[in-house]
């Protein structure tokens, strides 16, 4: 009898255990939580290209998330809880496999470094098909959002080069760069993708922890004089120095990358090169290069940059093949469809506009330019109240667009408010010195 009591016991404890091993949702957020940031990359002019998810890696110092995140952004920064946290440049990237590694800069204040709780990194060719998981993102920038689920399949790609988790949990556009966790809190993966559609449900990607450490391990490892070396180096150095706006050292380094690169990567040297031409004002050679790109592969950035080079070359029919052949391929594209929006608009197309900024805005599109764009149609077409409103969302997304506050001012004096737009004109100049005067205001 003492035997078999002694036995259950002993049977108890070891469940216990075990269990106690496994966390909570609860748990794992409050623990984590501050370690998962949102991503945002910028255009040189400032407007918003995307939002995504990345995970600080506190022991490393580097912040993981996808490479297709970054596209042709020129400013990439990262953010969580309102503060604003400093990449310092690319540790490592992988446009094949979706990679890309940060830099995380260590603040003035160390005490806020050493307070990011540092993630446990589990053996990610250890998973088992079944085992619990959660998903830690901004899906739609709904900051930090935790999800649960399974790990519903381990696949691998056609090359079997990589592979790829798919799990239960819901990710949703902004979740990319997210963790995906285990039922200890180990970190077994970045959140990719969805594949969505009518007949597609709950089909959701992440990259298995263990190759996105061997890329960075790969290129820390390299011995100079290797082929990847040079490739990885002349690669990264490339987008750094574009990320620091030395566009021409950044063109010297993506050609030099082309010799000892695999030939499918090329069609994203080419990309980077037009891009990278683009902000230095040469357009043509811009076109030539992301066309190029374009007959290795059709992206729909490609597609958006060689829309918005037409655009700013008032070739407006052009500019719109471009951004409707994107939209084919990417139809929740906000890039595509602002940029659409805007051509539309400069052809005085207001309703068509109209479709695409609303669209835009629905997708949850945190730029303030959908916005913008929706107020300045409402204004010409004498709605004066509702372009009041759009302005003020505008300004509510980002508060030093002095242009919204400069047309807030316009249709606040059409509609009589002259107290109101004296004091948004004076906002407006005090941002932007150059911006014209109204003679109207102020007299």
């Amino acid at each position: 009898m003492k035997k078999s009591i002694s036995l259950i016991t002993s049977f108890i404890l070891l469940y216990s255990a075990l269990n106690a091993q496994n966390k909570s949702a609860e748990k794992i957020y409050r623990q984590l939580n501050d370690a998962v940031v949102r991503i945002y990359t910028h255009h040189d002019d400032n407007s918003m290209h995307g939002q995504a998810s990345g995970v600080i890696l506190r022991d490393k110092g580097w912040v993981v998330t996808n490479y297709h995140v970054l596209g042709d952004a020129s400013i990439i920064y990262a953010e969580h809880n309102g503060t604003y946290i400093q990449l310092d440049s690319i540790v490592a990237m992988d446009p094949k496999r979706d990679i890309l590694i940060l830099q995380l800069k260590k603040s003035n204040d160390n005490n806020n470094y050493k307070n990011i709780p540092n993630i446990r990194i589990a053996d990610s060719d250890l998973l088992k098909v079944g085992q619990k998981i959660f998903a830690i993102g901004s899906p739609l920038g709904f900051e930090n959002t935790i999800s649960e689920g399974i790990i519903s399949g381990l696949r691998q790609t056609k090359n079997k080069q990589q592979n790829i988790i798919q799990i239960s949990a819901p990710i949703s556009s902004g979740s990319s760069g997210g963790a995906v966790l285990n039922a200890k809190g180990e970190l077994i993966g970045i959140s990719t993708m969805v594949m969505s559609g009518e007949a597609v449900q709950n089909l959701n990607f992440a990259l298995a922890i263990n190759d996105v450490i061997k890329v960075a391990e790969k290129k820390q490892n390299s011995q100079p004089g290797s082929g990847d070396n040079l490739t990885r180096n002349y690669y990264q150095k490339g987008y750094n120095e574009y990320l620091s706006k030395n566009y021409l050292s950044a063109i010297l380094n993506f050609e030099k990358s082309f010799n000892e690169s695999d030939q499918d990567d090329y069609w994203n040297i080419y990309y980077c090169l037009g891009i990278s031409f683009e902000a230095l004002g040469n357009s043509d050679s811009a076109k030539f290069y992301l066309n190029k790109s374009l007959q290795l592969k059709i992206s729909p950035n490609t597609l958006v940059t060689l829309g918005t080079i037409y655009a700013d070359e008032s070739n407006y029919n052009k500019s719109k093949e471009y951004f409707l052949k994107a939209l084919e391929i990417s139809p929740n594209s906000t890039e595509a469809l602002n940029n659409l929006g805007v051509v539309l608009f400069l052809q005085k197309d207001f309703q068509s506009a109209t479709t695409c900024f609303t669209k835009s805005i629905e997708l949850n599109d945190k730029r303030a330019l959908p916005f913008y764009m929706l107020g300045q149609i409402a204004e010409l077409t004498s709605k004066e109240n509702a372009a009041v409103g759009y302005y003020k969302d505008a300004i509510s997304i980002n508060n030093k667009y002095a242009d919204a506050y400069l047309s807030l001012s316009r249709a606040l004096l059409k509609l009589g408010d002259t107290e109101n737009a004296i004091k948004y004109q004076q906002i407006a100049y005090q941002l932007q010195p150059k911006l014209r005067r109204n003679p109207s205001i102020g007299k």
